[in-house]
């Protein structure tokens, strides 16, 4: 299944929806005369995924590369949405479950001094923190509620711009990789670099291991996936070059009781669904192509939650080429 949203997709971002549905937004640029504008676009995908539909869309005055939802507010049902954009700007969406699927705009903050590349919200189920990274070569951690966006450290230490950011399966982790050829774990709690990772070229990607507090995975730009333990950093556990061209994001499978699967997207056109029989999925075993080479970059990737054990999750793919596609995986066969 697939949605033409009309414009290059930067980011996708997914919640879980009513009646077992999934609720995709999808950060959209464009180019007008001198400047980049953006939208986000608001989709809905039915529990199967035989179904994609877009719902509204706001308008912004800068293109949207980072999207990230925030746990939903247990008191007030309340569903926010964070972006990041190119002018510097992050902003707080209200998520309004209407039929005009309506974005509320409650702050909007200058929150780094040069184009924001992406956004992470923390995993932890009680937290309301946001993570994001800029070409202004500095990581910035906030406090995001109703009443107002807070920025809690700024992390620095990347010599060029920084391109990714994630949040470890530890709630105080936090990833980051840069055009420096770096990536770089930090303890949030106290603002330090607990571990520096010498890739070799520039990082675009990073994701956490389900169920590791030490391991991750980190995408270059040549199309190689490293596997780092952030015990020993000082070279990789393994690497695999699974993409012709940079790796621009990665994202692991969360479904129990079945082989670690790790979906890749790159500026091939592709994205790649990989998977391991060991524990700790030290190799990588390409398993399905999801998205064929030589179309347009891929640089939106997430996987629907897992609400459902007897459901297949569904996995999300945004080109420039304007398409977000909906392919239901099958991760026990």
């Amino acid at each position: 299944m697939s949605l033409d949203v009309g414009l290059p997709v930067g980011c996708l971002a997914v919640t879980q929806g009513s009646s077992g549905t999934a609720v995709l937004a999808a950060g959209l640029s464009k180019f007008a005369g001198r400047y980049w504008t953006g939208e986000i676009v608001i989709a809905s995908a039915s529990a199967g995924g035989d179904e994609l539909g877009a719902l509204g869309k706001s308008s912004l005055r800068a293109g949207v590369a980072g999207l990230a939802w925030l746990p939903t507010d247990v008191g007030t049902g309340s569903r926010f949405l964070v972006s990041g954009s190119d002018d510097g700007r992050l902003d707080l969406w209200d998520f309004a479950a209407a039929e005009d699927a309506a974005l509320a705009n409650l702050h909007s903050i200058v929150a780094h001094d040069d184009i924001i590349t992406d956004v992470a919200s923390s995993p932890a189920a009680a937290a309301a923190s946001v993570a994001s990274c800029s070409r202004d070569c500095s990581v910035r951690t906030w406090a995001c509620t109703a009443a107002d966006i807070q920025c809690v450290e700024a992390l620095t230490g990347h010599a060029e711009a920084v391109h990714c950011v994630a949040w470890g399966t530890e709630p105080a982790v936090l990833l980051s990789g840069s055009r420096d050829a770096t990536a770089r774990a930090w303890d949030t709690r106290t603002g330090a670099c607990s571990a520096l990772l010498d890739v070799g070229c520039a990082v675009h990607a990073a994701a956490a291991y389900p169920g590791s507090a030490c391991q991750i995975a980190v995408g270059a730009a040549h199309g190689v996936v490293y596997v780092f333990d952030l015990r020993r950093p000082a070279s990789a556990l393994s690497q695999q070059r699974l993409h012709a061209d940079a790796v621009r994001r990665l994202a692991f499978s969360t479904r129990t009781g079945c082989a670690l699967a790790l979906a890749s997207a790159s500026d091939d056109g592709q994205v790649l669904l990989s998977s391991t029989s060991q524990k700790l999925g030290i190799c990588w075993e390409p398993r399905a192509t999801l998205r064929p080479a030589g179309g347009a970059y891929v640089h939106g990737l997430t996987w629907s939650p897992v609400t459902d054990t007897d459901s297949q999750p569904l996995l999300f793919a945004g080109g420039w080429d304007g398409s977000i596609t909906c392919t239901p995986v099958d991760l026990a066969s």
